[in-house]
């Protein structure tokens, strides 16, 4: 056993070539998934935490080995110490989550620690409330809380992966909207007021569903493509599948429009921005808070 990194209970080691780690509670096994990437916390039960669009697992073993660092997605750096900080977060919530939650519970920490006034640091991302706006004030706020801006863009690997074992072309302009709105609620969900509601609704890319859904999904979406390019005018990307019950599959044109349907007989939805998609198919189940 080689130990990479100790701190009080919270201990990173390497054992019969494999890396571990206790957050002071468990020990895990620290495993990684190269596409996005994702990094694993599986405990002794076969539990099993994913940090989404993470680090590789022996990035994080060679980064303690050599004093190095690492630069997350979001372009923050962190030293063998603060990815630890990191996993031992991850270990404690419980729940997958993409880097920039996680980034968030240790900043809202690292600012606890150095006596920060209370009160002034920010919210906590399991149940943030929306302001009483219009709704699309409320989503706008929604998806400014969940991470959206100008400047995100999400590692698409795994989704072109299994685009290409499909053989769906991603188009630049869905290429563009998916690098923005992928995964934008994969940790934070939007949360009705009701339970069901809750926990039909469904903004998701097709990598988001179990191995054996996705690629049917993306089949079933990419059949309707041709209908969907030709009441467009242009070629069409599949994009996802989003809204509630037997949501709508959405496309996006290279015209910069999004087109959605909801089966071979239904009609053809065009929509300008996300914004507006969101504004219909939320419409009668206006969102009130963010949940995790």
């Amino acid at each position: 056993m080689e130990i990479l990194y100790q701190d009080g209970r919270v201990r990173l080691w390497e054992e019969d070539g494999n890396l571990r780690f206790h957050d002071g509670t468990e020990d895990y096994a620290v495993t990684s998934y190269p596409y996005e990437p994702c990094l694993y916390l599986t405990d002794a039960g076969g539990c099993r935490i994913v940090i989404h669009n993470s680090f590789e697992s022996d990035w994080i073993a060679s980064a303690a080995r050599e004093g190095g660092t690492l630069r997350s997605i979001t372009g923050k750096e962190y030293d063998i110490a603060g990815l630890c900080a990191l996993l031992r977060i991850a270990a404690g919530e419980g729940i997958d989550m993409n880097i920039d939650d996680a980034e968030r519970l240790y900043a809202e920490e690292q600012s606890e620690a150095c006596g920060a006034v209370p009160g002034t640091k920010e919210k906590p991302a399991y149940c943030i409330p929306l302001k009483e706006a219009t709704l699309r004030g409320r989503i706008e706020e929604m998806m400014k809380i969940a991470g959206d801006g100008p400047g995100r863009r999400m590692d698409l690997g795994r989704l072109k992966k299994l685009y290409a074992a499909e053989k769906v072309p991603m188009l630049p302009a869905g290429e563009r909207f998916l690098a923005r709105y992928a995964y934008l609620f994969s940790t934070l969900t939007p949360g009705f007021g009701s339970e069901e509601d809750d926990l039909r609704f469904h903004f998701e890319t097709f990598d988001e569903f179990l191995e054996e859904e996705r690629r049917a999904r993306l089949r079933a979406a990419a059949a309707r493509s041709g209908r969907i390019a030709e009441a467009a005018g242009c070629p069409v990307t599949p994009a996802g599948l989003y809204g509630f019950g037997e949501p709508l599959s959405v496309y996006v044109g290279e015209n910069g429009r999004l087109y959605a349907c909801g089966d071979d007989s239904d009609g053809v939805r065009v929509y300008e921005s996300i914004v507006d998609l969101y504004e219909d198919v939320l419409r009668e189940h206006p969102p009130v808070a963010l949940d995790d």
